[in-house]
Parts: structure tokens; sequence; C-alpha cells
């Protein structure tokens, strides 16, 4: 399976066509496990608009899954120590409105470690209005560092490539093979557009494992 994405080249800001190979089958292919969105499915969005402050009133306490035990580190953002929470998958979608300012590991994608792309998203807007957690994620170009820390390892990824994708397109759940390098994928929403008060599109950004190690 491969995409379009638009690489970034190290130290610079223009950018390049290419293709990057998403590791391991498609969805419905022979060899791709866990359960993946129906063709309905959309990627995670909050409506948290730039510069507006909103109020989630008397929703139901989110669905997450506290014990992960995982925080996220991102040197080029200033990010360290960022829980990461689990939120399951519902009717095709997922509720990250009260993720406030942890991740968000979008099951079922797998944990760093696993085999298969770990998907991971957190705001670009919080509920006042003001940037959240991801809210620099394009700063991030080709060769930076992310971190995940979980059970007693660090798992180092480096960024290699960006795209703007749709909210339909769920192609970065596709799962990596056997002996392929394990992919992370960071999403949030990008493109405000404040006529339907939600977002036109995603920012993914993708990282390929360099190795773990422990004790960082």
């Amino acid at each position: 399976a491969s995409v379009r994405w638009s690489k970034v080249r190290q130290g610079s800001s223009q950018s390049a066509e290419s293709r990057l190979t998403v590791y391991g089958p498609r969805r419905g292919d022979p060899g791709c496990p866990g359960r993946l969105p129906d063709s309905g499915g959309r990627l995670p969005a909050s409506g948290f608009m730039p510069g507006a402050s909103e109020n989630l009133g008397s929703l139901p306490p989110a669905n997450f899954n506290m014990e992960l035990g995982m925080h996220l580190e991102i040197p080029r953002l200033g990010l360290s120590g960022m829980p990461i929470v689990g939120v399951p998958l519902a009717d095709g979608t997922w509720d990250v409105l009260q993720l406030g300012d942890s991740a968000g590991l979008l099951q079922p994608s797998r944990a760093p470690g696993q085999a298969g792309n770990s998907v991971i998203t957190a705001h670009v807007t919080d509920i006042s209005g003001a940037d959240g957690p991801f809210a620099q994620l394009g700063a991030l170009a080709a060769g930076d560092n992310i971190y995940v820390h979980a059970s007693g390892q660090v798992y180092a990824y480096q960024v290699q490539a960006l795209k703007e994708a749709s909210p339909s397109d769920l192609s970065i759940f596709n799962e990596g093979a056997a002996g392929e390098p394990q992919v992370l994928m960071l999403v949030t929403c990008s493109s405000p557009n404040h006529t339907t008060h939600t977002y036109d599109s995603r920012l993914v950004v993708q990282a390929v494992m360099v190795q773990p190690t422990s004790g960082r």
C-alpha cells in the first residue's frame, strides 16, 4: 500500500512530492489484523475553533483508557511528559472532545513495540480557543525526533514526512508487516472552517521507529 505525501526536506522550508510506502497490507487484505473503521468512518475532530470559547455542557465522561502508562515527548515543540490515553473507536469515529492536554492513542492502532502503525492525536485548538498541544505540529521537519515513553522503554522515532489528509482518509491505519520499521502517525485538525464549525482537513506527521531504548 502506498500514499502520496508532501515530503519535507531537512533544514529547508521547501517541499517536494514523493511516494512513501505505508508498511503492510491494506484494510481487508490478507495479513491485516485488527478491526478498522468502515468506509464511512472519519478521523477525529474536536470542532474547537481558534479564538472561540466553547462550553461542553453536560457531556458524559469521556470513555478513555487512562491506564496506558505512556507519555509523549517532542523536543522540537517543547512537549514532554504529555500523557497518552487510549481512545476507543465508536460508531466509525473517535470522541476526543474531552481529550484536554492529553494525547490520544486511537484504537485499534498499535501501541509502540507492537507490530503495526501507532496513531496518536491531540487538539490543535483547546476548548478556550487558545492553541492546543498540537498547534505547532506543522513545524516539525524531516529528521526531528519524537519519543514515546511506555513500560520502562523509550521508543525513538524520526520524522520522515508530513501530509494533509481528508477527514475520511483512514489509510494511516494500515497495519505494519512483520520485520518492517514500526510507524508512528501524529494527527491533528487543520484548515478550520468557521462557517461549518468544523475542520476541512487533517495534518498527519509520519515518523519511523529508530530504536527502542530504556531509561532515557
